[in-house]
């Protein structure tokens, strides 16, 4: 498999295994060889056809989100599914945050949002969206503006100044759509890079004219700003983000080595996306622990039905990446990218 951006996957390797759960001495140059060998499992006739014969260690880039893996881990899925799950912390996002998957040095992860996977494969990658996480008819990317600006509409950003967690996230790809819709390109504005924690203070102290934030950081900016911010668009209104928002991923050669623990990791997220749908206070106290942030200003996302991966969803996300430039038209067909072989609840 090809790799894209071999330099800068060097250097976000480093910073992502030093920065991961794992034991100080899991050497990240021999884990993707270490979970081949372990991997080389078959299915049992457990209740779900899903689990694996032998325990199956399996290294997995994790957000800063309403994770549903850490969910699957502190209710026991993974276990139940004989994976042993180590999570490392994903300290980029977009294809930034992806390179430690397309190079091998862990198994699978979200790279946070449907594009990317798209993306890769639009730069000679293998990567294949495997499950669906979550959806966000609510709005989880948000961007947010003060409530006296004069921004009220998309010209109206013209010349102003932007705030997003990096180059290539959801919230660059939600702002390139919103910005198509009215005639403008990322030239247009300022785009400048903020940290998910600075991004309410970046806005409310005039660094910033417009924030994009995940739910994570405008629950608690909504609260404590009340009426002094407003929201001036959503993922939801430019994005399929309501059908698809996030999916976790597996590169190709994976998948063809090890579809048993393809489907055991699969088995195990839709059992953790029950989980929160039938226990939302639950789950939110499990990712309050993970993230610090109060339970009470999580917000508890949506999944599709099975978690099963929306072809349509699949065909608009491709076209809307054409639409804004970050993908050549006819690069990836819309089929390409994902799959729903590995779940059951799926038709295609």
């Amino acid at each position: 498999m090809k790799h894209l951006g071999r330099t800068l996957a060097t250097v976000l390797l480093a910073t992502a295994v030093l920065t991961g759960c794992g034991s100080s001495d899991d050497d990240p140059a021999t884990s993707a060889a270490t979970t081949a060998s372990a991997a080389t499992t078959t299915t049992t006739a457990a209740d779900d056809g899903a689990a694996l014969a032998q325990k199956t260690k399996l290294k997995m880039l994790s957000v800063p989100y309403f994770a549903l893996e850490r969910i699957a881990a502190d209710q026991g899925f993974f276990e139940k599914n004989n994976l042993d799950v180590e999570f490392v912390d994903q300290t980029q996002q977009g294809l930034a945050g992806i390179q430690a998957l397309i190079a091998g040095q862990v198994d699978t992860g979200q790279g946070f949002g449907a594009f990317v996977p798209i993306e890769v494969n639009a730069r000679d990658g293998s990567v294949k969206a495997v499950v669906s996480g979550a959806t966000s008819d609510y709005g989880e990317n948000r961007f947010y503006v003060m409530n006296d600006s004069g921004i009220q509409d998309c010209p109206d950003l013209k010349g102003k100044k932007v705030g997003i967690i990096a180059p290539g996230s959801m919230g660059d790809i939600a702002l390139k759509a919103y910005l198509n819709g009215c005639g403008l390109t990322a030239k247009d504005v300022d785009v400048v890079s903020v940290p998910a924690n600075s991004m309410c203070s970046s806005l409310t102290h005039g660094q910033v004219d417009v924030v994009g934030m995940l739910s994570l950081s405008w629950g608690p900016c909504e609260k404590e700003q009340g009426e002094k911010v407003r929201q001036l668009f959503a993922d939801k209104d430019v994005l399929p983000t309501d059908k698809l928002y996030s999916a976790y991923d597996f590169t190709d050669t994976f998948i063809d080595e090890h579809p048993d623990v393809v489907r055991a990791f699969v088995a195990s997220i839709k059992e953790a996306a029950d989980y929160v749908k039938a226990n939302p206070d639950a789950s939110k106290e499990i990712i309050a622990e993970v993230t610090q942030i109060p339970a009470d200003l999580l917000v508890v996302p949506n999944y599709p039905p099975g978690n099963c991966i929306d072809p349509e969803a699949a065909d608009e996300w491709v076209s809307t990446l054409e639409t804004i430039g970050d993908v050549p038209e006819g690069a990836v067909a819309p089929g390409s990218w994902y799959t729903n072989e590995f779940n059951a609840d799926c038709d295609g």
